[in-house]
């Protein structure tokens, strides 16, 4: 579908990937911040430090089910992520 809109492009971590290679598994372990919230945060200060906090930053949890089940998971990038950035600074 993102080929259709030509995005595919903008998924890329290097631009010499085939846009074949860029599937729903590639754009979790280069373009999405999935894990706990250990894991998230290590994946979000790279980038912080990679972009020299010069770049806005979105965040967001979803899913499909509004549940009491799912509930922490869609507090953890609140309550568990960004608390751990509250101290940094751009340089």
């Amino acid at each position: 579908m993102l080929a259709s809109f030509q995005f595919t492009e903008y998924l890329k971590h290097k631009p010499d990937v085939p846009d074949s290679d860029v599937t729903p598994e590639y754009c979790a372990r280069h373009n999405w911040l999935v894990g706990s919230p250990a894991t998230v945060a290590e994946k979000l200060h790279g980038i912080y430090e990679e972009v020299a906090a010069s770049a806005p930053c979105s965040c967001s949890a979803s899913t499909t089910r509004r549940t009491p089940s799912v509930a922490p998971f869609a507090r953890a990038p609140g309550q568990g992520v960004m608390p751990r950035f509250n101290t940094l600074m751009p340089k």
